[in-house]
């Protein structure tokens, strides 16, 4: 077992203890808790959301959303995958955030070298939500400039 002493503090055991795996978990958590709560308000963006109102799966297709394509002022979310679960096949999507499963189920397939850019992806926000990403094909990938998370409060899926 490692020992390690802090100047001015006695001696303490390191170890397998339930005692310090509850002061580690209590600790991360306080520091999730803190930064959420303090971190620094991003710039309002208008919001659009999946609709497939235009019955189909193409991100690029404008009756898709209920404010128009997502650019990269925009946050999106998905959170239906009947009837159409959403589909990039192309390049040029982007967002400010991408929630795959925020509130509901949501899915998201990049195919045949599609390419999506946003500062935030989050795959399953949300308690109680499910999010799924699937990037296949060559070429084809989902670049962030800052977080990218899966499993939030949520479940999320990115299969390998």
């Amino acid at each position: 077992m490692r020992k390690f002493v802090r100047p001015g503090r006695r001696e303490r055991a390191i170890g397998n203890n339930h005692r310090n795996r509850v002061r580690a978990l209590v600790s991360s958590t306080a520091l999730v808790a803190v930064s959420t709560l303090f971190a620094p308000a991003m710039p309002a963006q208008a919001q659009t959301n999946w609709t497939a109102a235009a019955m189909s799966n193409d991100w690029f297709t404008a009756g898709n959303w209920d404010n128009g394509v997502p650019t990269a002022g925009h946050s999106a979310t998905l959170d239906t995958v009947t009837p159409f679960p959403t589909v990039i096949g192309g390049l040029g999507a982007s967002a400010q955030i991408v929630l795959v499963g925020n509130q509901g189920t949501g899915q998201l397939t990049i195919q045949d070298g599609g390419e999506l850019s946003s500062s935030v992806g989050v795959v399953g926000a949300l308690a109680g939500s499910h999010g799924t990403v699937t990037v296949t094909g060559a070429g084809s990938r989902w670049v962030t400039s800052g977080a990218f998370v899966v499993g939030a409060f949520g479940s999320g899926t990115l299969p390998a």
